[in-house]
């Protein structure tokens, strides 16, 4: 009879833990819907701010003076990008232009100074030519002619890519040549 009474006070505790486990899973599936909603309201939330601040945005936007319309922006936003790219391409135009300035400069003072050597050269030859067979500086210069064909021969090419710039410094430089290559043959 003790076990009976046992075995019944058992099997009723067996059923109160029954009933308390069903109470846990009930209310675990309550907790699982409410936060369910607390996710949905979040997300309207969520939705209802981004409304608002988009509803702001466009008022402060219709109630400024100045706003002609969205197609007007677009246009407006066109014009600056091709002012834009013109101003790109007037820089790059300045560019080589200034380029193309600096080159055209640093030939012309290559020019100038090959021109002035030239000169100096012709200058030499004929006070050169003008002194007597005797004078003693013809008598060194032909000592050290022999030494300098190489530099001579480098000068020369170098003067006949040079556009001249008169007819008589062409034929003096013609003459000029002439006496020193056959001068340079007899030594």
């Amino acid at each position: 009879m003790d076990y009976d009474k046992e075995q019944e006070q058992l099997e009723e505790l067996n059923k109160v833990f029954t009933r308390v486990t069903v109470s846990l899973d009930s209310f675990l599936v309550q907790l699982k819907n409410f936060n369910a909603n607390v996710n949905q309201t979040s997300q309207l939330l969520d939705l209802w701010a981004d409304i608002l601040a988009q509803t702001t945005f466009n008022y402060n936007i219709i109630s400024e003076p100045g706003w002609e319309g969205g197609s007007q922006d677009k246009l407006n936003l066109e014009q600056l990008l091709e002012q834009e790219r013109l101003q790109q391409e007037q820089e790059q135009h300045r560019l080589i232009q200034a380029e193309f300035e600096q080159e055209e400069q640093r030939q012309r003072l290559q020019y100038e100074v090959e021109q002035k050597l030239l000169e100096q050269e012709t200058a030499r030859k004929l006070r050169e030519a003008a002194k007597p067979p005797g004078h003693p500086s013809l008598s060194v210069r032909s000592r050290f002619s022999s030494n300098n064909n190489s530099s001579r021969v480098s000068q020369k090419s170098r003067l006949q890519r040079a556009p001249s710039t008169s007819s008589t410094t062409t034929s003096l430089h013609k003459r000029s040549v002439t006496r020193s290559s056959s001068g340079s043959r007899s030594s």
